[in-house]
């Protein structure tokens, strides 16, 4: 599922980039940040990444109830053995996240990470970030998380694992809640109806990385 998701995000029909090997690193602390979408302390944590020179958001946070969840599930030693590849798969994604060298509190420590090399292959030739990567650590977080929710029904018993559930649910959604959307109006620009009365000067030189940014 995830070549398959891969080979969509570019064009592998085209010549190799010369920067191949190279790419976008991530700041790990976003990972374990607060998320900035949320409608209530998302500011706040934008503002602290700017004191800790962070440098944009990379990518969005883990989650601090599943990220519990899943260090509870870790200390007390699951009985399930096939949790251990989940732990192990959670770790290879989050390192792929990062990118290709470590880059810590906006300094580039160019540190080799798993990425780097992986990049040099011809399917994740494209890529030039691996924040692609935060879906699939994200996925096998909740796994743990579901695995932790069935270790703590065998700790406490039906009765008492009815109220853990309610609150860990209720804490799942204070924290997942989103950021609305504010509705934007596609208005023509004024320049675009001064060009229009001009046409002959109406050929402007545009960035090719404007398209993806309009797009955005």
């Amino acid at each position: 599922v995830t070549v398959f998701s891969l080979l969509r995000s570019g064009d592998l029909s085209t010549a190799q980039s010369p920067w191949r090997g190279g790419g976008i690193p991530t700041e790990p602390v976003w990972l374990f940040l607060p998320s900035f979408y949320h409608p209530l302390w998302g500011g706040w944590v934008l503002r602290l990444g700017e004191c800790l020179h962070l440098i944009g958001p990379g990518t969005a946070s883990l989650g601090w109830v599943t990220l519990a969840g899943a260090f509870w599930l870790w200390r007390r030693k699951p009985r399930d053995p096939e949790v251990r590849w989940w732990y192990a798969s959670l770790a290879f994604s989050l390192a792929m996240t990062l990118g290709p060298w470590l880059k810590l509190f906006g300094v580039q420590l160019y540190l080799p990470l798993p990425f780097y090399f992986t990049h040099l292959l011809p399917i994740f030739s494209s890529m030039q970030s691996g924040m692609r990567f935060h879906i699939i650590a994200w996925l096998f977080l909740c796994l743990l998380f579901a695995a932790f929710l069935k270790e703590l029904r065998g700790r406490l018993g039906p009765r008492r694992y009815r109220w853990a559930f309610a609150l860990l649910l209720a804490l799942l959604a204070i924290e997942n809640v989103p950021r609305t959307f504010g509705m934007t109006r596609w208005d023509v620009p004024a320049m675009a109806r001064r060009l229009k009365a001009r046409p002959d000067g109406a050929v402007l030189p545009v960035p090719f990385g404007a398209i993806f940014a309009g797009l955005a």
